[in-house]
């Protein structure tokens, strides 16, 4: 698996932003929030692609939130209400592998050591097992449940 800054938004699991089937779709429903790599971001974060074996299988990295909407935001208009979530999502086919687990440790490494963020948060779906079960085994915990604009929202945080 390697990594690196991607302008693709690879979506095709369950999770808070909804459910895609096909890189079109993907496409075609992408958030701009979402779009940019962390070089041309101006919160310096972003997404990063996730592949095996040369095949583009999906993407991990970091949104920023204002706490007080949980909106997508910047760090100068949230300031300190600026929260960023550690965030994946796979191809189906490659779910149960171990890999999402594998991109969101080498992510969240990455923003402690070398970022010096000392809390990420993942906002998980209520339903979403699997996205609930890598967080606990990453060291995540549920902190709160949230309202956001595509309904109820676990807050699972992951402290340094």
């Amino acid at each position: 698996m390697t990594r690196r800054h991607s302008s693709s938004l690879l979506e095709t699991k369950k999770s808070c932003a909804g459910s895609a089937t096909s890189r079109e779709e993907v496409r075609r429903r992408r958030p701009s929030s979402l779009a940019g790599s962390t070089a041309g971001n101006e919160n310096g974060v972003g997404q990063f692609i996730v592949e095996l074996e040369r095949n583009l299988i999906g993407r991990v990295g970091l949104i920023v939130w204002d706490r007080r909407t949980w909106e997508t935001s910047a760090y100068d208009l949230a300031a300190e209400h600026a929260q960023e979530e550690l965030g994946s999502a796979l191809v189906r086919s490659a779910w149960g592998n171990g890999y999402a687990m594998e991109a969101a440790q080498a992510v969240k490494s990455w923003c402690h050591r070398d970022r010096g963020i000392e809390r990420l948060v993942s906002l998980i779906a209520p339903d979403n097992l699997r996205s609930q079960r890598v967080a606990e085994k990453l060291g995540a915990r549920l902190e709160e449940r949230i309202q956001t604009t595509v309904g109820p929202t676990d807050v699972w945080a992951y402290h340094r």
